[in-house]
């Protein structure tokens, strides 16, 4: 297991301190979310478990199509996975200095994740229509955070 499998999942604090300027600086709401499901949007590795015992067939094992919580790596292919539906249906682009934060300049949209919860920042508008999106990709919960 190499570190930077876990790198992915932590948010940077100069990343998020920057963040947060933005949001104070142009008035913008902020919107904290928690995923859920998280784990169980993410494919997996080939990850093989005995069955339940109420399940058990001599010499019968099961794979696992989907991560599930307890998984070493569990973090890190749900944010593989998130990323790529922020990234290719949402409009985001990924930071370079932080890969835990995302930037949609069209929407004036900022996102940081921080393994399965989400902090949208932006106009409240451009936040409810985001959350609308997400929301046809993943279970979320939603808890307002408010104006900065």
């Amino acid at each position: 297991m190499n570190v930077s499998d876990f790198s992915f999942n932590f948010v940077e604090f100069r990343g998020l301190r920057t963040l947060l300027h933005i949001a104070a600086v142009q008035n913008l709401c902020m919107w904290v979310a928690d995923i859920t499901t998280a784990f169980l949007h993410a494919p997996t590795d080939d990850v093989f478990v005995r069955p339940p015992t109420t399940h058990r067939s001599p010499g019968r094992i099961w794979r696992l199509h989907r991560a599930l919580y307890g998984l070493r790596k569990a973090p890190h292919h749900f944010q593989e996975w998130l990323v790529s539906v922020l990234v290719e249906k949402l409009g985001f682009e990924c930071s370079r200095v932080d890969p835990s934060i995302f930037v949609n300049m069209k929407m004036r949209e900022y996102m940081c994740v921080h393994v399965d919860d989400p902090l949208a920042v932006g106009t409240e508008e451009a936040i409810a229509e985001m959350w609308t999106q997400l929301e046809k990709h993943v279970l979320i919960i939603i808890k307002r955070a408010g104006k900065v």
